[in-house]
């Protein structure tokens, strides 16, 4: 695992300023998180090791980083002693150690960078643009697997969906379920289409005049129509 930033401007919804990136070795399945400051990287472990729930056949037996000091609280260093988590540090200006985190780091930042380009978006949507390119890293096949298997197939032993991806930053209607909807309100509301949802099978939207993000399944896109009123 191992932290990016701080970026010039801070997420548009959360004010975050940095990334934390955790890969796991044998798979190269990714998450990537959003933080305020560096020394929220534990907690970002804990939500990691909480959301994703070891498979069976993986044992979180170690983690690699660097020495900063986000990684060496006396928290961080209770929790890896108390439940039997090896500490492995890299030599200080030898990031070559940590090389699996690193060049997955390079690779989300030029996909995160093409991702707001091609949707025109501001800059300060680039924590939803790093997340969603994390998203579509995992499935996609890498060298470092053998036979072509996607990080997401070595990590959960199944092929991930493909049929939900969509166009990053393309113009969407959800559907008006709200409880006071009259019979000549619009059934659709417009939004932009801000990535994909961990924890359902739905999508993350930002609805138009909304100051906050949705998430929902019942989404029609407007594939390559750009929303142009951020």
């Amino acid at each position: 695992m191992d932290l990016i930033g701080p970026f010039q401007e801070t997420t548009r919804f959360e004010k975050h300023s940095y990334a934390m990136v955790i890969v796991d070795d044998y798979s190269r399945y990714t998450r990537s998180y959003t933080m305020k400051k560096k020394s929220d990287a534990f907690d970002t472990m804990l939500r990691y090791i909480q959301e994703i729930g070891m498979p069976d056949a993986i044992e979180l037996s170690a983690i690699r980083t660097d020495g900063g000091g986000e990684f060496n609280s006396t928290e961080f260093e209770n929790y890896c002693r108390i439940n039997g988590i090896r500490r492995e540090m890299t030599t200080p200006r030898t990031p070559e150690q940590n090389s699996v985190v690193e060049s997955q780091i390079r690779v989300l930042t030029v996909m995160t960078r093409a991702l707001l380009i091609q949707s025109k978006l501001p800059k300060s949507y680039w924590g939803r643009a790093f997340v969603t390119a994390t998203y579509i890293r995992n499935r996609i096949s890498t060298s470092a697997n053998p036979d072509g298997q996607t990080p997401y197939e070595m990590f959960f032993r199944f092929k991930p969906n493909l049929a939900n991806l969509r166009v990053f930053g393309c113009k969407v209607y959800i559907y008006n379920d709200q409880p006071d909807r009259r019979k000549l309100d619009e059934r659709g509301i417009e939004g932009i289409f801000l990535g994909y949802s961990e924890k359902q099978k739905s999508y993350v939207v930002l609805p138009r005049n909304a100051q906050q993000l949705v998430v929902s399944r019942n989404v029609a896109f407007m594939e390559y129509t750009w929303w142009n009123r951020c």
